[in-house]
């Protein structure tokens, strides 16, 4: 019976995933002509007197010279300005989405997102070393000063923040795998919530993200103490507030 329950869970769940993907599947083709109507609607607005009739025209004339007409002005704007910029556009938000989505299917994590990585980190240092060091334009106009102070000094203090509230401390002395020891894996930092909350940026209660990823970071301590018991039967990692790693024992204070 038991093998049979599993075989008739496991056919619903196919029929689910098929229902899902046919319905992705229209919503995606439903979006294509609004796509090709906002590429229209974009190609209309500028400086320069082209209406959305004479933007499609110098797409159609294009392709069809001979049922359709279009003005210069409107082939120059449209093909030579406007449509490669649109396009370029398009491609960027496509590569975004993708890189979004494969970074959340490998992590395993709905809420992964290049700030929490320190891939924007990341990309803004190698921006500010193309500036600082690849034109020199920064020193020479004199704004070396201002560079530092309003910009590369925050941008590093604020990896740094990141990387120790998000992943060192959390995960010291990253000898458990979340796969062998879920509740082992990461620590909650317990103690002065006052002020660990907002310095740690919620991430004091950092396993709570691990058991519930879908749970916004607001909620965490309050997930938290309404499992406490259940959490507490599972022989969690819980680090005092300044201690470095976990104890091998202990009890949620609250």
């Amino acid at each position: 019976m038991a093998i049979i329950d599993s075989l008739r869970k496991g056919a619903e769940i196919k029929q689910q995933y098929k229902k899902f993907a046919g319905r992705r599947v229209i919503f995606i083709l439903a979006l294509i002509p609004v796509i090709f109507l906002l590429i229209g609607v974009a190609l209309s607005l500028g400086t320069a007197d082209v209406s959305l009739g004479d933007a499609y025209s110098a797409i159609f004339h294009k392709f069809f010279p001979d049922h359709f007409e279009a003005t210069w002005l409107a082939e120059v704007c449209v093909w030579k300005l406007r449509l490669p910029r649109i396009l370029m556009g398009l491609l960027a938000g496509i590569g975004l989405g993708a890189a979004g989505c494969t970074m959340q299917g490998v992590l395993r994590n709905p809420l992964a997102d290049p700030y929490m990585l320190g891939i924007a980190s990341s990309a803004g240092f190698g921006a500010s070393l193309a500036i600082l060091f690849g034109t020199g334009a920064v020193t020479l106009a004199g704004w070396l000063e201002y560079y530092l102070l309003l910009f590369l000094i925050p941008t590093r203090l604020t990896a740094l923040l990141l990387a120790l509230s998000f992943d060192f401390l959390p995960h010291y002395p990253h000898q458990a795998h979340a796969k062998d020891e879920p509740f082992r894996c990461t620590s909650n930092r317990v103690g002065m919530e006052w002020l660990l909350t907002p310095v740690l940026l919620y991430q004091n209660y950092h396993l709570v993200h691990h058991l519930y990823p879908t749970v916004p970071f607001y909620r965490y301590l309050k997930v938290c103490k309404a499992k406490k018991h259940y959490h507490e039967s599972q022989n969690p990692a819980i680090a005092d507030t300044f201690s470095l790693g976990p104890r091998q024992k202990g009890a949620l204070p609250f």
